[in-house]
């Protein structure tokens, strides 16, 4: 299946996303046991909308209304693990919220600390020698691991992210009273349980 070709576009009514795909099709994008586990962790923290990075599958998953509606293909890290401390050309695991940068195509979601560098989603690189644009349609999850640890996507993929980012969502805690309002972005974990993860979005520092 051709993931890169399909779309889906945003709708004014209720703040819900309208998947431009059949429903045989969307029935192939079967969540796996890790997948189904956050999905429903947030949905008990109120999140119904967001996105979920599978670096295992190299798929982007669009959860609308606690379902995946459709997925893209990515490029992630090179290296496996899910902290950047690991190793680099990790893409690092956890719970994000998404950022718009200034005067860019990409989408920031994890800050590097004591920094001003980004991790980001952004649209395939053409770097000489790794043929980053056949990676990615591929569908052959271990030749999409290429990147130092940003997530490579189609240009048309940014704008996709941009209309879910039109949903925000209140990340709510109710042990702690904590909330949060964003986009959120969730890798999951590759080396660790996806509960490593089930914990308050991890919120970037000015």
């Amino acid at each position: 299946m051709d993931f890169s070709r399909r779309f889906f576009l945003s709708v004014g009514f209720a703040g819900v996303m309208a998947p431009l795909i059949s429903h045989a099709a969307e029935e192939m994008v079967i969540p796996t046991p890790a997948e189904a586990k956050m999905i429903a962790f947030m949905k008990d923290h109120d999140v119904a909308h967001f996105m979920m990075l599978n670096k295992q599958r190299g798929l982007l998953l669009y959860i609308v209304n606690s379902r995946i509606t459709d997925a893209a293909p990515v490029l992630s890290g090179k290296m496996k693990g899910d902290n950047r401390r690991e190793n680099l050309g990790v893409t690092p695991s956890g719970i994000f919220k998404l950022e718009t940068l200034d005067d860019s195509d990409s989408i920031g979601f994890k800050k590097v600390k004591g920094t001003s560098i980004y991790y980001t989603i952004h649209p395939v690189l053409d770097i000489p020698g790794q043929r980053r644009e056949e990676r990615l349609e591929s569908m052959r999850p271990a030749w999409q691991r290429i990147s130092s640890g940003c997530v490579n996507v189609a240009l048309h993929t940014i704008a996709n992210i941009r209309g879910m980012m039109t949903m925000p969502q209140t990340f709510k805690d109710d042990k702690s009273a904590q909330q949060v309002t964003g986009s959120f972005f969730v890798v999951l974990p590759e080396l660790k349980p996806v509960e490593s993860i089930f914990k308050y979005p991890e919120i970037n520092a000015p």
